[in-house]
């Protein structure tokens, strides 16, 4: 799944779910934090960006809430491909493009 932004829009991160989600920045897709959920999805190496001594854009949402995301075009959301994960569900996954193919 891609999301396409445009700089300057606000993301809101939204859990419809009944469990706590994170949405992390990573280089490369990978396991998360939760040894045995890695190892059901077939995902052994954690992401770095899964630990909390590396991540910078690791947040935080808790089951049923929504908070304001990072702004596109930002140096947490840059104007570029970059790649999301649940560092708790390793599979829940998404490719975020901001002004990609946008004028």
């Amino acid at each position: 799944m891609t999301l396409n932004l445009t700089a300057g829009q606000q993301t809101v991160i939204q859990n419809l779910g009944g469990e706590t989600h994170t949405f992390t920045r990573v280089k490369e897709f990978g396991g998360g934090n939760v040894p045995p959920l890695n190892a059901l999805s077939g995902n052994p190496v954690p992401a770095p960006e899964c630990s909390l001594a590396e991540s910078n854009t690791n947040v935080i949402v808790e089951a049923g809430k929504s908070q304001a995301g990072p702004i596109a075009g930002t140096s947490a959301l840059p104007e570029e491909v970059t790649k999301w994960q649940c560092c708790i569900h390793p599979w829940m996954r998404m490719t975020v493009a901001v002004n990609q193919g946008q004028q």
